[in-house]
Protein backbone atom coordinates (compact mmCIF):
# COMPACT_ATOMS: atom_id res chain seq x y z
CA UNK A 1 0.00 0.00 0.00
CA UNK A 2 1.12 3.61 -0.43
CA UNK A 3 1.48 5.46 2.36
CA UNK A 4 -0.25 9.34 2.93
CA UNK A 5 0.24 9.43 6.33
CA UNK A 6 3.81 8.79 7.25
CA UNK A 7 5.35 9.07 10.92
CA UNK A 8 7.75 12.00 9.99
CA UNK A 9 4.45 14.00 10.23
CA UNK A 10 4.04 13.33 13.52
CA UNK A 11 7.72 13.81 14.49
CA UNK A 12 7.08 17.20 12.48
CA UNK A 13 3.95 17.99 14.42
CA UNK A 14 5.88 17.70 18.06
CA UNK A 15 8.63 19.53 16.97
CA UNK A 16 6.07 21.94 15.95
CA UNK A 17 4.08 22.18 18.55
CA UNK A 18 7.72 22.51 21.38
CA UNK A 19 8.87 25.19 19.12
CA UNK A 20 5.71 27.39 19.45
CA UNK A 21 5.72 26.76 22.97
CA UNK A 22 9.34 27.49 23.50
CA UNK A 23 8.64 30.50 21.57
CA UNK A 24 6.50 31.93 23.39
CA UNK A 25 8.47 31.20 27.19
CA UNK A 26 11.33 33.36 25.32
CA UNK A 27 9.19 36.01 24.89
CA UNK A 28 7.40 35.67 28.81
CA UNK A 29 11.18 35.36 29.81
CA UNK A 30 11.53 39.19 27.73
CA UNK A 31 8.73 40.51 29.66
CA UNK A 32 9.06 39.27 32.66
CA UNK A 33 13.08 40.66 32.40
CA UNK A 34 11.91 44.15 31.62
CA UNK A 35 9.58 44.06 34.46
CA UNK A 36 11.66 43.28 36.67
CA UNK A 37 14.24 45.96 35.58
CA UNK A 38 11.08 48.82 35.63
CA UNK A 39 10.32 48.19 38.99
CA UNK A 40 14.19 48.23 40.14
CA UNK A 41 14.39 51.00 37.79
CA UNK A 42 11.55 52.51 39.26
CA UNK A 43 12.18 52.74 43.22
CA UNK A 44 15.84 53.61 41.99
CA UNK A 45 14.43 57.81 41.11
CA UNK A 46 14.26 60.46 43.14
CA UNK A 47 10.50 60.67 45.06
CA UNK A 48 8.51 62.50 42.88
CA UNK A 49 10.84 62.65 39.54
CA UNK A 50 9.37 62.96 35.77
CA UNK A 51 10.31 59.94 34.50
CA UNK A 52 8.58 57.78 37.23
CA UNK A 53 5.32 58.87 35.01
CA UNK A 54 6.99 57.49 32.15
CA UNK A 55 7.96 54.12 32.97
CA UNK A 56 4.46 53.89 34.94
CA UNK A 57 3.15 54.62 31.10
CA UNK A 58 5.77 52.88 29.03
CA UNK A 59 5.20 49.48 31.67
CA UNK A 60 1.04 49.84 31.24
CA UNK A 61 1.74 49.59 27.48
CA UNK A 62 3.82 46.96 27.32
CA UNK A 63 2.00 44.54 29.57
CA UNK A 64 -1.47 45.27 27.26
CA UNK A 65 0.30 44.59 23.81
CA UNK A 66 1.55 41.27 25.84
CA UNK A 67 -1.37 39.84 27.27
CA UNK A 68 -3.01 40.95 24.31
CA UNK A 69 -0.65 38.92 21.48
CA UNK A 70 -0.61 35.77 24.01
CA UNK A 71 -4.31 35.31 24.09
CA UNK A 72 -4.14 36.27 20.04
CA UNK A 73 -0.92 33.47 19.89
CA UNK A 74 -2.62 30.82 22.03
CA UNK A 75 -6.15 30.95 20.06
CA UNK A 76 -4.41 30.67 16.83
CA UNK A 77 -0.68 29.69 16.11
CA UNK A 78 -0.44 27.50 19.01
CA UNK A 79 -4.08 26.24 19.21
CA UNK A 80 -3.54 24.89 15.33
CA UNK A 81 0.04 23.19 16.51
CA UNK A 82 -1.63 21.73 19.63
CA UNK A 83 -4.50 20.37 17.67
CA UNK A 84 -2.60 18.60 14.38
CA UNK A 85 -0.08 17.17 17.10
CA UNK A 86 -3.14 15.86 19.36
CA UNK A 87 -4.42 14.38 15.56
CA UNK A 88 -1.00 12.66 14.66
CA UNK A 89 -0.45 11.42 18.38
CA UNK A 90 -4.09 9.70 17.53
CA UNK A 91 -3.10 8.18 13.99
CA UNK A 92 0.14 6.65 15.52
CA UNK A 93 -1.83 5.61 18.55
CA UNK A 94 -5.46 4.77 17.66
CA UNK A 95 -7.15 2.08 16.27
CA UNK A 96 -7.86 1.80 12.16
CA UNK A 97 -9.98 0.25 9.65
CA UNK A 98 -9.61 -0.92 6.35
CA UNK A 99 -12.31 -0.87 3.19
CA UNK A 100 -12.46 -1.41 -0.14
CA UNK A 101 -15.13 0.99 -2.33
CA UNK A 102 -15.02 2.43 -5.66
CA UNK A 103 -13.66 6.26 -6.06
CA UNK A 104 -17.04 8.95 -6.65
CA UNK A 105 -15.13 12.38 -6.98
CA UNK A 106 -13.19 14.57 -4.85
CA UNK A 107 -14.53 17.61 -2.87
CA UNK A 108 -12.46 21.06 -2.03
CA UNK A 109 -14.96 22.85 -0.07
CA UNK A 110 -13.12 22.80 4.02
CA UNK A 111 -14.44 21.35 6.72
CA UNK A 112 -13.76 20.97 10.21
CA UNK A 113 -12.02 17.72 11.85
CA UNK A 114 -11.08 18.09 15.64
CA UNK A 115 -10.13 21.91 14.52
CA UNK A 116 -8.16 21.00 11.56
CA UNK A 117 -9.59 22.16 8.56
CA UNK A 118 -9.56 19.10 5.71
CA UNK A 119 -11.08 18.25 2.36
CA UNK A 120 -12.77 15.26 1.85
CA UNK A 121 -12.81 12.55 -1.10
CA UNK A 122 -16.15 10.46 -1.47
CA UNK A 123 -16.26 6.31 -2.68
CA UNK A 124 -19.00 3.89 -2.68
CA UNK A 125 -18.50 0.85 -0.12
CA UNK A 126 -20.62 -2.04 0.85
CA UNK A 127 -22.59 -1.79 3.83
CA UNK A 128 -21.11 -3.66 7.10
CA UNK A 129 -24.28 -4.75 8.23
CA UNK A 130 -25.25 -6.22 4.52
CA UNK A 131 -22.95 -6.41 1.49
CA UNK A 132 -26.12 -5.87 -0.91
CA UNK A 133 -26.40 -2.48 0.05
CA UNK A 134 -24.11 0.05 -0.61
CA UNK A 135 -23.67 3.40 0.78
CA UNK A 136 -21.21 6.44 0.58
CA UNK A 137 -18.00 6.80 2.48
CA UNK A 138 -16.16 10.01 2.99
CA UNK A 139 -12.42 10.01 3.66
CA UNK A 140 -10.83 13.17 5.00
CA UNK A 141 -7.56 14.02 3.87
CA UNK A 142 -5.70 17.82 5.80
CA UNK A 143 -6.85 20.90 3.55
CA UNK A 144 -2.53 21.43 2.74
CA UNK A 145 -2.40 18.44 1.67
CA UNK A 146 -2.61 17.37 -2.30
CA UNK A 147 -4.68 14.72 -2.94
CA UNK A 148 -3.94 11.51 -4.05
CA UNK A 149 -4.07 10.04 -7.76
CA UNK A 150 -7.67 8.19 -8.20
CA UNK A 151 -9.87 8.27 -11.39
CA UNK A 152 -13.48 7.99 -11.10
CA UNK A 153 -14.61 4.19 -11.37
CA UNK A 154 -11.37 3.14 -9.50
CA UNK A 155 -11.35 0.30 -7.20
CA UNK A 156 -9.90 0.93 -3.93
CA UNK A 157 -8.31 -0.38 -0.88
CA UNK A 158 -7.90 2.62 2.18
CA UNK A 159 -6.88 2.57 5.32
CA UNK A 160 -8.49 5.31 7.52
CA UNK A 161 -8.70 6.88 11.07
CA UNK A 162 -11.32 8.59 12.43
CA UNK A 163 -11.82 9.05 8.60
CA UNK A 164 -8.50 10.18 8.13
CA UNK A 165 -6.75 8.96 5.67
CA UNK A 166 -3.54 7.49 6.16
CA UNK A 167 -2.80 4.21 2.81
CA UNK A 168 -4.49 3.52 -0.11
CA UNK A 169 -3.76 0.66 -2.71
CA UNK A 170 -5.95 1.50 -6.39
CA UNK A 171 -7.02 -1.93 -6.57
CA UNK A 172 -8.47 -2.02 -10.06
CA UNK A 173 -8.30 1.18 -12.74
CA UNK A 174 -11.45 2.66 -13.83
CA UNK A 175 -12.92 1.42 -17.48
CA UNK A 176 -13.13 4.16 -19.58
CA UNK A 177 -15.30 4.04 -22.59
CA UNK A 178 -13.60 4.46 -26.22
CA UNK A 179 -15.03 5.94 -28.52
CA UNK A 180 -16.95 4.06 -31.53
CA UNK A 181 -15.41 4.94 -34.89
CA UNK A 182 -12.51 6.93 -35.54
CA UNK A 183 -12.58 8.53 -39.14
CA UNK A 184 -9.40 10.22 -38.94
CA UNK A 185 -6.46 9.32 -42.25
CA UNK A 186 -3.63 7.87 -40.03
CA UNK A 187 -1.78 6.33 -42.94
CA UNK A 188 -1.26 5.78 -46.61
CA UNK A 189 -2.72 2.17 -45.84
CA UNK A 190 -6.07 4.10 -44.99
CA UNK A 191 -6.02 6.07 -47.99
CA UNK A 192 -5.50 2.78 -50.30
CA UNK A 193 -8.37 0.99 -48.42
CA UNK A 194 -10.43 3.68 -49.12
CA UNK A 195 -9.99 3.61 -52.72
CA UNK A 196 -10.15 0.21 -52.52
CA UNK A 197 -13.88 0.38 -51.06
CA UNK A 198 -15.01 3.07 -53.59
CA UNK A 199 -13.77 1.31 -56.89
CA UNK A 200 -15.60 -2.03 -55.42
CA UNK A 201 -18.84 0.01 -54.93
CA UNK A 202 -18.55 1.33 -58.36
CA UNK A 203 -18.45 -1.93 -59.74
CA UNK A 204 -21.61 -3.06 -58.13
CA UNK A 205 -23.17 0.09 -59.59
CA UNK A 206 -22.30 -1.03 -62.88
CA UNK A 207 -23.26 -4.28 -62.76
CA UNK A 208 -26.59 -3.47 -61.36
CA UNK A 209 -26.79 -1.39 -64.02
CA UNK A 210 -26.29 -3.93 -66.78
CA UNK A 211 -28.32 -6.31 -65.34
CA UNK A 212 -31.51 -3.92 -65.17
CA UNK A 213 -30.97 -3.13 -68.97
CA UNK A 214 -30.86 -6.70 -69.37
Amino acid sequence: MTDYYKHEEFVKAKKQRDYTLWAFYVVLALFVAYCVWAVWYYLMLPYNDPRQLTIRIVTFIITGVFTVATYIYFATVYRYAKLYYKLAKGIEEGLTETMQGEFLGYFDEPETKNGIECKSMRFEVASIKNDEISMERKVLVPFKKDFPTFEKGDIVTFVTHANILLQYEIVKKSEKVEGTVNTENKGPNNIENTEEITEQSEQVKTETNEEGEE
